[in-house]
């Protein structure tokens, strides 16, 4: 899907989200009157919901332009993706499956990829090709990380073959092949983390402000 159908299906989600939680702020919002004594503002109680989710998935949709501008991949949402893997490489994804792409062209340099190690002099991928229609060959390839040039290796029955073969004969800790998403994931978790932490103590913070003045009936001052 493209962004803007992204955010169209998003925003009748959270509009909907809204209606109905705004319910639950009602009585949340009587639950607090009833045992504290405190007169509410049952308008404020229902739109309290929609404004904290409105709120929260609005800056993050801000963080994620941000992260994908400072950092030249994607936004975070839409049918592109893409995670850099050092100058020169990068891994690209349209929809469905990841291709291994060079800066210098817009075709995949080794298409449909399932799985990644990167070095620090190359990038080692592995992918499935389907041979008679009902039998997958897994093949895996050797990337120089500096030059436009690779090589292919050898193929198994099983990408788990294949990759035991490689890191058993490069010393090589096999907690560092990630598949593709896996990868993808890897450097944008922390971000993502972040931004819902700060998004979460931000409107916290502008409940504990502001939130008395909507939320609170103020008992008028007796005058004697």
């Amino acid at each position: 899907m493209g962004p803007l159908i992204v955010l169209i299906f998003w925003g009748i989600i959270i509009t909907i989200l809204s209606i109905i939680t705004g319910f639950g702020g009602i009585a949340l919002g009587h639950f607090i009157q009833w045992i504290s004594d405190t007169k509410i503002k049952t308008r404020g109680w229902f739109f309290l919901p929609g404004f904290c989710l409105t709120t929260f998935f609005s800056l993050l949709f801000v963080e994620l332009i941000m992260y994908g501008i400072f950092t030249y991949t994607d936004i975070g949402f839409g049918d592109y993706a893409r995670v850099n893997i050092n100058k020169d490489y990068y891994l690209g994804s349209i929809d469905l499956g990841w291709d291994l792409m060079h800066e210098d062209s817009p075709e995949a340099f080794i298409s449909n990829i399932d799985e990644i190690l990167v070095l620090d002099d190359k990038i080692v991928v592995s992918k499935g090709n389907n041979v008679d229609g009902n039998s997958t060959i897994y093949r895996i390839y050797e990337v120089n990380a500096n030059k436009k040039y690779c090589k292919y290796l050898y193929s198994a029955r099983t990408a788990q073959t294949l990759w035991n073969k490689y890191t058993k004969e490069h010393n090589i800790d096999k907690d560092n092949v990630y598949t593709c998403h896996e990868y993808y994931w890897k450097y944008k978790q922390y971000y993502f983390c972040g931004c819902i932490i700060f998004n979460l103590l931000l409107i916290g913070f502008i409940i504990k402000k502001y939130g008395r003045r909507y939320l609170i009936k103020e008992e008028p001052i007796e005058i004697i």
